[in-house]
């Protein structure tokens, strides 16, 4: 058998499993070494006590070490491994409670957290109640199934995108997003209607602002470069890519306050004939959908744009089927889309408004010339 000095390219995890089984010493320290920062993150997401995590770190690799025979798949080594840990982390967890993480950062996406930016502004009373906010928070979050509890520690605390918490678990990314949904749905039942009731200074519900779509419009050109020599900001997309972008101009009812999305050709496009009720032969994407959601008695009751980050906005749509409301992650630009054609509401959090929003004749980049696409006068 090849050993793993005479190996000119990087050894995949099947052969360095089958150089350990063959009596390798290296092998098994190399297999380590691969995966040891993941395991890391594993370990601190589970358990941010250090001594808990040095105990079950050293469990994990002599458990193992003395199964590696009974590992059925070695080119899967790194899953085994991630879900011996997991195993080992839960039984520590579930033993010593009082040594895992606090939640008080544990917040849901359209909550503020619960623990205050600075907390030694508090006053005694405001720090009892906080503190029995957040047992309240860690009993609930100790009553989740295992499933939906390790997934929601993993996206929630270690700040891990699903597909590194699919990685983590050995499970499917559709079955990570299905625990956090579930996992986020069964806390907000628990915790809702008590903090609610008792802690409203603590949770509070993000204000909504009722917006409509006022414009779609198409970037034309860069403008030129000033006469006095100063070069206009740079804009985010070049030339080249400006006739396939749209950007969704969506105002306030209620004041002269609006704000822009970038869009793609189509999702604009999409719009803007129905705005403009231009009738296609077959029926598109969004009359699919909308057909869809009825036959499946479904019903979109609102769209909600609640977050801005890294210049990307996230949006929800909530809907109700029989008595159960869900939200549904959803791109803004499918978002509203489906909101123009089923007559429901657009918000947005007020939060983002102040983050882009703008007077209404000062929200466009005039880094670009623009034109509108639904024939109103030059925006």
């Amino acid at each position: 058998m090849t050993s793993l000095n005479q190996m000119n390219q990087p050894p995949t995890d099947r052969e360095l499993v089958a150089l350990c089984l063959g009596g390798d010493t290296l092998a098994f320290g190399r297999l380590i070494d691969r995966h040891r920062v993941p395991l890391a993150r594993l370990l601190h997401a589970l358990l941010r006590d250090r001594f808990a995590q040095e105990d079950v770190w050293q469990e994990t690799l002599l458990r193992a070490y003395l199964n590696l025979e009974q590992l059925r798949e070695p080119a899967h080594f790194g899953r085994w491994l991630y879900r011996i840990a997991l195993n080992l982390a839960r039984t520590q967890r579930n033993q010593h409670w009082s040594q895992a993480s606090s939640w008080d950062g544990l917040s849901t996406p359209d909550a503020e957290p619960i623990e205050p930016a600075d907390p030694t502004h508090l006053t005694p009373e405001a720090r009892a109640i906080r503190q029995e906010a957040n047992e309240r928070v860690r009993q609930a979050i100790a009553s989740l199934p295992p499933a939906e509890r390790d997934a929601v520690m993993l996206v929630y605390l270690d700040e891990l995108s699903h597909q590194e918490a699919a990685l983590r678990l050995g499970a499917s990314l559709s079955a990570i997003k299905v625990r956090v949904h579930r996992g986020r749905e069964r806390l907000r039942t628990v915790l809702q209607a008590e903090f609610a009731t008792n802690s409203k200074q603590l949770v509070k519900e993000p204000k909504m602002i009722k917006v409509t779509v006022h414009d779609i419009v198409r970037p034309i050109k860069r403008v030129e470069a000033a006469t006095d020599g100063e070069q206009p900001a740079q804009p985010s997309i070049p030339n080249e890519a400006l006739p396939h972008s749209r950007v969704i101009l969506l105002k306030a009812e209620d004041a002269d306050r609006a704000f822009p999305i970038w869009v793609g050709l189509y999702e604009g496009e999409m719009m803007a004939m129905y705005l403009l009720r231009r009738e296609v032969p077959r029926p598109m994407m969004y009359e699919l959908l909308k057909t869809l959601l009825d036959l499946g008695q479904m019903t979109l009751e609102q769209v909600v744009i609640n977050r801005l980050h890294e210049k990307i906005f996230y949006s929800n749509l909530i809907l109700k089927t029989g008595a159960t409301i869900t939200e549904i992650d959803c791109r803004p630009s499918d978002a509203v889309n489906l909101a123009l054609r089923l007559g429901v509401p657009i918000f947005v959090a007020e939060e983002v408004m102040e983050q882009t929003g703008n007077a209404l004749d000062a929200t466009l980049d005039p880094a670009y010339v623009w034109e509108s696409v639904l024939d109103k006068p030059s925006a």
